[in-house]
């Protein structure tokens, strides 16, 4: 078995097992308590940061009652790691089946105490667990208490946001309606750039999509969320219900109303702000922006009146720029729109050079 200090692994899948789902309740539960560096987390941690695990223990009304105890960690390739007392961490690989407990015996009160130290964590997201259960046969059954925090272990310098298309082959197609990918693949796809970004922004609210935001803050980050409006007046009715309803539930830090709608042709202007101003009657408290190319904010000044934030796509490529100019084309560009944003916070939403394809005047 493998020392948890060792992690080299290889593997790509990131998925974390739901402990959740095995969850029992009481009316009269033990208190079981995991914190990192204190905290109960999301915690972002950066490189030279040490992280320390502690665990407390109120066992109520079964104290005296023979448990497993229980201390894991899920690491960011899907790997179980579990603690044996006093000072030993095994590997179980990817099958939780394989874990062992930390401790077999009697519950009782304990005191905070810092059952783990590290430092040099790879980057990724890792779950720790504490858990006991009143079925002492070393496995994973019984009535189980627990509690869990997230780690974020970050790179130093993260980018201030990712746009997040969740949507990785042909067969996820969110053109297609109905449910793309699961709540599970979203949250593992989101885990795998949690740690480079400190926000992550989605183009949309649908069952795709929905708890982006309650995945990015489970790991630390803000969330941009985002509603697809388009020509399809019945759609963008179920966009904004859904941004406003994860708005409710506290999922939302800044809501994108629109991506390039202008640009498409599939609303005009007064039906577009339309929409900001009933997004922002229903999101109060938090700022409202929308995304389009550079060009659009330039000459739709009261859709600039209109939004808080303007989030907005340079693509030199698309405006036929040889590349040698590109970067001083978009400087310019970015510089007028500055001027017009009449002191608005401007965020570059989107750029790039495409690696293939057809040329544009002299993009080549």
């Amino acid at each position: 078995m493998k020392k948890l200090t060792l992690f080299l692994f290889l593997f790509i899948s990131m998925g974390l097992f739901n402990l959740f789902n095995i969850r029992t309740t009481f009316a009269d539960n033990p208190y079981v308590d995991i914190k990192a560096n204190g905290s109960d987390g999301p915690l972002v941690i950066g490189n030279n940061e040490n992280l320390s695990i502690s665990i407390t223990l109120q066992p109520s009304s079964l104290v005296g009652v023979n448990a497993d105890w229980w201390l894991l960690v899920n690491t960011p390739w899907n790997d179980w790691f579990y603690y044996v007392y006093p000072d030993y961490w095994g590997y179980a690989g990817p099958n939780l089946d394989d874990v062992f407990c930390a401790y077999q015996g009697p519950l009782f009160n304990l005191p905070p105490v810092a059952i783990a130290n590290f430092s040099g964590l790879p980057v990724g997201i890792y779950t720790f667990y504490f858990e006991v259960d009143n079925s002492p046969d070393g496995t994973l059954n019984g009535s189980i208490y627990y509690d869990s925090v997230i780690v974020n272990r970050a790179v130093p310098y993260r980018l201030y946001g990712l746009n997040m298309g969740p949507y990785v082959d042909d067969e996820e197609d969110p053109t297609r309606g109905g449910i793309q990918i699961t709540d599970e693949e979203l949250r593992q796809r989101i885990s795998k750039v949690a740690p480079f970004a400190r926000w992550i922004r989605t183009y949309g609210c649908n069952e795709d999509l929905k708890e982006a935001g309650m995945f990015a803050h489970s790991m630390g980050l803000k969330a941009a969320v985002g509603i697809w409006l388009s020509s399809d007046r019945a759609e963008n009715e179920r966009q904004i219900n859904c941004l406003v309803d994860r708005y409710k539930e506290g999922y939302v830090d800044m809501a994108v109303v629109g991506s390039e709608v202008l640009l498409r042709g599939d609303l005009d202007e007064s039906e577009l702000i339309n929409y900001v101003n009933r997004v922002k009657r229903e999101v109060s408290g938090i700022p409202v922006a929308y995304a389009d190319v550079y060009s659009i904010f330039l000459s739709h000044p009261s859709l600039i009146d209109a939004i808080d934030v303007l989030m907005v796509n340079y693509y030199p490529f698309w405006d036929g720029i040889d590349i040698e100019e590109a970067i001083r084309s978009l400087h310019t560009h970015h510089k007028e729109v500055l001027s017009a944003s009449k002191g608005k916070p401007v965020i570059v939403s989107e750029t790039g050079w495409p690696s293939e394809g057809e040329q544009v005047g002299n993009a080549v």
